[in-house]
C-alpha cells in the first residue's frame, strides 16, 4: 500500500477519462498515525491560481502536521497539467471538485485498509472556498469502514469571495448562496441516516462511496477566515455574510468564523499567516463531533 511522504504527484481521471487532473498527495510524516483526509482547493486559475500558491501549500502543511491527514491539493481544468478549459460560472469546477472527493475517499481506504472513524476536511481558499462551499461529502462514505463513527465533515473557506462572487460566477450568485445554506441547515447526521441490514453494510465496506451529493448533505462544522484588509470584500460585506451564515446554522451543523487583524486576501501582512494558523488549529482542536 503506498505511502506519500513526499508531495507525490498523481494524476486523476475524471468523466471516464476525459478530464485529468494534476494533483499532489503527501501523507503525515507517521503514516501509521494518518487521522484522515484534506482536498485543498485553489484560487481562480484564470488569475494564476494554482496547487502551489502559497497560502494553500501553508495550509496544505498544517493539516498535515496539526491534523494528521492525508493532502491532496489539486490543479482545476485548463491549470498546469490539468487537461479542459476553466468555466467562466464555476460549474466545472465544483463538479470536479464533487468527483475528486469522492474518489479520494476510495483511494484512501486503498492506502490505509485499518483507519478507523476518519476525518474529513474540505477546504478552499478565494475562489477555491467558493467551490468547497458547494461539495457534499456522500452520506454513504460513514457506511465505509473507515469512516464509520467518523466525526462530521469539517470546511475551511478562506478569504471566501463574498462581495465578488457575481463576478467568479458569471452572475449566477444564488447558486452558491443556497448550496451553502443548504449545507449549514442539513440535519443528516454521519452515521445516524435510515439503518441498513448488516450483510448490506458489510457489503458497503468494501466498495466506492456513491456519489450522492444530490442527496441532503451532511450535517459539518464551517470555518471562514478573512482579513479585515480583504481587497475584494469589504468588511461590511463580510459581516452582513457571516451574520446570515450564522444565524442559518441551527441546527445539526455550525458556522464559526474568524476575522484576521492586518491581513489581506493574500495574507501578506506580518504575523497573518500565523494568526491563520491559529484561527484554523484551535478551532480544529475545539470540535468534538
Amino acid at each position: 500500500m503506498p505511502r506519500y511522504t513526499v508531495p507525490t504527484l498523481l494524476p486523476v481521471a475524471l468523466d471516464n477519462g476525459q478530464i485529468y487532473l494534476e494533483s499532489v498527495v503527501q501523507d503525515p510524516p507517521n503514516a501509521s498515525s494518518c487521522r484522515g483526509l484534506a482536498i485543498l482547493a485553489h484560487p481562480l486559475g484564470r488569475l494564476g491560481g494554482s496547487l502551489d500558491d502559497p497560502v494553500i501549500t501553508h495550509l496544505a502543511s498544517l493539516l498535515l502536521t496539526h491534523a494528521q491527514l492525508r493532502v491532496v491539493r489539486f490543479n482545476s481544468r485548463g491549470v498546469g497539467k490539468s487537461s479542459g478549459s476553466p468555466s467562466w460560472t464555476g460549474s466545472s469546477e465544483c463538479s470536479d471538485f464533487q468527483d475528486l472527493v469522492v474518489r479520494c475517499i476510495d483511494n484512501f481506504c486503498l492506502d490505509f485498509p485499518d483507519a478507523s472513524a476518519a476525518h474529513i476536511v474540505i477546504a478552499g481558499y478565494s475562489a477555491g472556498s467558493l467551490y468547497g462551499s458547494t461539495v457534499r461529502v456522500p452520506p454513504s462514505t460513514y457506511d465505509l469502514k473507515q469512516f464509520r463513527g467518523g466525526p462530521k465533515p469539517r470546511y475551511i473557506l478562506l478569504s471566501f469571495p463574498a462581495g465578488v462572487t457575481w463576478a467568479l460566477s458569471f452572475f449566477t450568485t444564488k447558486t452558491y448562496t443556497e448550496a451553502l445554506k443548504t449545507l449549514l441547515t442539513s440535519r443528516t447526521v454521519p452515521g445516524q441516516g435510515v439503518g441498513k441490514g448488516e450483510e448490506e453494510g458489510a457489503a458497503r465496506e468494501e466498495s466506492t462511496p456513491s456519489n450522492d451529493a444530490e442527496l441532503q448533505p451532511t450535517a459539518s462544522h464551517v470555518l471562514a477566515v478573512y482579513g479585515d484588509k480583504d481587497q475584494f470584500t469589504g468588511m461590511a460585506t463580510y459581516e452582513t455574510w457571516t451574520r446570515e451564515c450564522s444565524t442559518i446554522a441551527v441546527s445539526a451543523s455550525t458556522f464559526h468564523h474568524e476575522r484576521i487583524e492586518g491581513a489581506d486576501h493574500f495574507y501578506r501582512g506580518s504575523g497573518t499567516l500565523d494568526a491563520l494558523d491559529r484561527a484554523v488549529g484551535e478551532w480544529l482542536d475545539s470540535l468534538t463531533d
